[in-house]
This record gives C-alpha cells, structure tokens and sequence, in this order.
C-alpha cells in the first residue's frame, strides 16, 4: 500500500501543477500565502510558475501548502478529482494474487480516513481527510504497524481570492493526534487569506 500511496501522492502532485492551464492570469505579483496562516509561521518559496509553496515545520507538526489562483468551476473540478484519488485509496478491491487467503483487500475500519466537506458564504469551500499516515507522512497507513502519523489531506477554495489551496498537516501518532487533527480541520478557512 505503501507504493502505491507514494504513486498516488505523485499524481496529486501533477494534478495541481498540471492546473496551470486552469489557472486565472493573475494581474499583479501578490502572493496568495500569507506569513502566517491558522496560527501557524511560514516559510513561503519562490512560486513554481503560478504554484506557491509555504511550509511549517516544528517539533512534532508538519504543515505543507500549495497555492494556486483558479476560477471556482475549475476549483470544484480538481476538489472533485483529488477527493476521488484519495478515496479510492481505502476501496475495498480483489486480489489477483493465486494464493490469497481472501479474495478482498481492504483498510479496516479504525484506519479508514475521517471525511469532511463544508460550505462557507460567498462560494469558499473545504474537502478534508483526515488519515493515518506512514513514517514517510503519506496517507494511507491500514495497520498499526505502518501508522506512524496522524494526517490531514485538505483542499481549501476561498472565492474572494480566486485562491484553492492544497493542504497536507501531519502529527506524530500519540495520544491526542486525532483530536489535534480535528481542531486543525476545524481552524481551515479563508479568514487569514
């Protein structure tokens, strides 16, 4: 599941970079990232053509954003897209291996992501996952064992701005990592943008 966490990541990744052609011309230089968002310091790189990039990282968290310009029709598209990707990563699938003991593949239950979606006034809107990740902090981790970290997948569109923003957060698993990724799910709107 591993690999194919890591193809799958790859392929978000091309997605949203690939998004340039959906991308609004944007009429000034000004940055979509703030310095600090949702509490959180951070460090802002020099945009990749219309992507910007901001990331955070303490002791224990670990914040990652890019940050494109869209329209909200092509915002809703890669949304719908990405939320798909990753869903079909906890799918229940056959196997194709001669001497399995089961014929199904599947995440269990207790590793299976928490969905959320939310709506805001005047057209924002929020798709969030919140997963069990590897050491390496890519989603998708269906046992104990690989459950390293406690992971948030979000996509953020706030209209005002014309800004869609791709959001990976991550905690060490340990007591309170799901609560702590929860009130961080809870923190993500437009209001810092």
């Amino acid at each position: 599941m591993e690999g194919g966490a890591a193809f799958v990541a790859g392929c978000f990744l091309l997605l949203f970079v690939g998004a340039g052609c959906l991308c609004s011309p944007s009429p000034s230089a000004s940055r979509v990232l703030p310095e600090r968002l949702w509490g959180i310091e951070l460090d802002r790189a020099d945009p990749v053509g219309e992507v910007e990039v901001g990331h955070s990282r303490s002791d224990d968290v670990v914040l990652e954003i890019q940050a494109v310009r869209v329209s909200q029709t092509a915002a809703r598209q890669l949304a719908i897209e990405r939320s798909r990707v990753f869903a079909s990563l906890f799918e229940v699938r056959g196997t194709t291996y001669p001497g399995q003991h089961t014929t199904l593949l599947s995440c269990p239950q207790e590793f299976r992501p928490i969905h959320t979606e939310r709506t805001f006034p005047g057209g924002d809107f929020l798709d969030a996952w919140v997963s069990w990740s590897n050491a390496n902090r890519i989603p998708g981790a269906c046992s104990a064992d690989l459950a390293q970290h406690r992971s948030v997948t979000a996509q953020l569109y706030c209209a005002s701005s014309e800004a869609f923003l791709r959001i990976d957060w991550s905690v060490p698993n340990d007591t309170g990592a799901t609560d702590r990724a929860t009130n961080f799910v809870s923190q993500l709107s437009c209001d810092s943008l």
